[in-house]
């Protein structure tokens, strides 16, 4: 028996994984094959006759008749892709392959859903460009900046802001906005932050179509849709990611399954930076006073050093060393030997022009660097107004204690150029002035 293969061609195109669509030159759909409704949702017989255009998402429209129109020139296509809406409202993105046939005057196209795989490779672009920014910010607003940008080359986006939580009052405020489509005011903060406040629970994003940027929260016809998306971390709730269409444009399942995903990788981020600025922040202040530490001094003094030199202008250092502060340990205990040293840092910064700085070198041991001084002199004066305002009483639980320092100091250019030589000459001069307080009628104890 002679096998009719002609006859089997039904057959073979309904066992096609992909869909085959034959178009007439009015653009109707003329034949398509069985996999149409795996693709879109449609029977056979409800695609017949329909404008395949009617089909495509509006904003592929225009460009999917120009395809259209190089097939029909007698240019066959390969690799095109367009999204189409199925009949449940979602879109789907298709791949091409068409031809024209002169003889029977139509396109046959065949179609191949791409939509999961260009969404897994939208996702990996989207960890890699998040990373990527991760890498590069040196802040977390630069971060969020560049995140904003990669996730508006992929939904629409007016508004994107994001709301950080204090973790100990577990307030809610806002560290990013950019807003496009809605005036920012009190009112529509506090409507969104209260909206915040209710994800922190949610483990997935809340999808509302409301028009929260009126007085009144009702839905509309014409509202764009908001997202929140929380942010959890390794750490736990970070804060919410805020993002809202254009109106009249609403996300899709696939848009928040992304939003999601870049909500992952922008906790992650956020916390790789946080972790980042306060391991630089350890490295660079002393944990129990907040004052820059001996690792910062060398670095600042030489770009102070460099100013000074580039104008002409003077600096003094000034070495202050608490007197007897290993008896305040001894006879009250750490806790009011820290509490005594946090004083002193405050009392410092407080007797300062804005431009000087306070650094702790460590133990009883602070730094004091005087940029554009006009003369020793004047740092001498600098130096009795620092020791008047440490001797006022430190109360504690238990009584007060009156602090004293001895104080050293160095001028540049008079007593040294160079950042060793002048922290040894202050050091030095310091030393001086505590063995005169010893031997002499001016030492004074806790």
């Amino acid at each position: 028996m002679k096998l009719n293969v002609q006859a089997l061609l039904p057959d073979f195109l309904n066992l096609m994984l992909d869909t085959v669509f034959v178009v007439d030159i009015e653009g109707r759909i003329v034949f398509v094959s069985a996999a149409c409704e795996r693709l879109l949702g449609y029977s056979q017989q409800e695609l017949i006759g329909h404008p395949m255009i009617e089909l495509v998402a509006p904003e592929d429209r225009e460009r999917t008749r120009e395809e259209a129109r190089k097939v029909m020139a007698g240019i066959p296509r390969v690799g095109f892709e367009n999204r189409y809406i199925r009949k449940d409202g979602r879109y789907v993105r298709v791949m091409w392959s068409a031809c024209w046939t002169e003889q029977h005057q139509c396109r046959i196209g065949v179609a191949r859903d791409v939509t999961e795989r260009r969404r897994l490779e939208d996702r990996q672009a989207a960890t890699y460009a998040v990373s990527e920014a991760a890498h590069r910010a040196q802040d977390v607003n630069t971060l969020l900046a560049e995140v904003q940008e990669i996730v508006a080359q992929r939904v629409p986006v007016a508004t994107f802001v994001v709301a950080d939580v204090d973790h100990e009052t577990q307030v809610q405020h806002w560290v990013f906005r950019q807003d496009s489509a809605h005036p920012w005011n009190a009112s529509l903060s506090t409507r969104l932050l209260a909206i915040c406040a209710d994800s922190k629970s949610r483990q997935e994003p809340l999808l509302l179509k409301h028009d929260l940027s009126s007085n009144e929260l009702h839905s509309t016809e014409n509202a764009g849709t908001w997202v929140f998306v929380p942010l959890q971390s390794q750490s736990g709730y970070m804060g919410t990611l805020v993002i809202s269409s254009s109106s009249g444009v609403v996300y899709s399942e696939t848009d928040l399954e992304l939003l999601r995903f870049v909500g992952a990788q922008v906790a992650t981020a956020v916390e790789r930076q946080r972790m980042h600025a306060e391991l630089l922040r350890m490295a660079q202040y002393d944990d129990l006073t907040g004052l820059p530490n001996r690792r910062t001094l060398r670095a600042h003094l030489r770009s102070a050093l460099a100013r000074c030199e580039r104008r002409q202008a003077s600096l003094a250092v000034l070495f202050v060393d608490l007197d007897d502060f290993k008896l305040v340990n001894d006879s009250y205990g750490h806790v009011v030997g820290d509490q005594l040293l946090r004083e002193v840092a405050v009392r410092l910064k407080d007797s300062l022009r804005k431009g000087d700085t306070v650094f702790r070198l460590g133990g009883d041991e602070f730094l004091v660097l005087l940029e554009d001084i006009r003369s020793k002199d004047d740092a001498r004066k600098v130096a009795n107004k620092l020791q008047v305002s440490l001797l006022e009483p430190v109360d504690f639980e238990n009584g007060n204690l009156s602090p004293d320092a001895s104080i050293g100091l160095a001028c540049y250019p008079d007593d040294a150029t160079q950042v060793d030589a002048l922290l040894a000459f202050a050091d030095q001069d310091m030393y001086v002035v505590k063995r005169q307080r010893q031997r002499g009628s001016a030492r004074r104890t806790f």
